[in-house]
């Protein structure tokens, strides 16, 4: 009935502990974005954390400041690389602030 993906191998290239860095990265943002399944829509604990007006908003950009800036820390990421990353979160947040707009984004 249900088909599990395939794991996708690492990028070639990659040492052993960007590797592990890698697939952290990816099973937290799996579990944040999609970790659920229920009537074939999928979901993550951001979409039950957004249900609360403000505070969600402001918990969903704490959860992504910190993974974003714990793992560049571990994984040596260039400083300009870092500050787009952290530009994309705060775009998000200025969207999600906008009431029921920030939702349906």
């Amino acid at each position: 009935m249900f088909q599990r993906l395939e794991k996708r191998a690492a990028p070639p290239g990659l040492s052993a502990r960007d590797t592990e860095i890698l697939k952290s990265v990816q099973r937290r943002a799996h579990y944040l974005d999609k970790g659920f399944s229920i009537f074939g829509f999928r979901f993550g604990w951001t979409f039950f954390i957004g249900l609360i007006p403000f505070i969600g908003d402001a918990t969903n950009v704490y959860l992504d400041y910190r993974l974003v800036v714990k793992k560049a820390r571990q994984a040596d990421i260039p400083l300009w690389l870092l500050n787009r990353m952290l530009f994309h979160i705060l775009v998000g947040a200025g969207v999600g602030f906008i009431p029921f707009v920030g939702d349906v984004l």
